[in-house]
């Protein structure tokens, strides 16, 4: 990342301000995964052999915590595709088991 100069215009020095993206975690088969990418609708992750194929399904549980927002959601979901290590799914949410968020300031 360039290194912050104070002598561009302020519309300039957005990209040195951007906040960090936090994803969410994910367990499965009793092991914590770092997702690569993620939205309300999929994610994209290095899982184990038996869930590299197309249509594989699993459980498993979302985890995050960051900036006074965290959550837990019991997800099942369904693999769409593949690139190398990581594969890309489609989930949905069995159970809420818990979330929350409290202000920061």
């Amino acid at each position: 990342m360039e290194a912050y100069r104070n002598d561009l215009p302020d519309a300039d020095r957005r990209d040195a301000l951007r906040l960090t993206t936090v994803l969410p975690t994910l367990s499965l088969d009793g092991r914590l995964r770092a997702l690569q990418d993620f939205s309300e609708t999929g994610f994209r992750a290095v899982l184990p052999e038996t869930y590299r194929k197309i249509g594989a399904t699993g459980e498993a549980v979302l985890h995050m915590q960051a900036a006074g927002y965290r959550f837990r959601k019991r997800i099942l979901f369904e693999v769409r595709h593949l690139d190398g290590d990581s594969v890309g799914v489609s989930y949905e949410i069995l159970e809420t088991v818990n979330e929350s968020s409290t202000a920061l300031f």
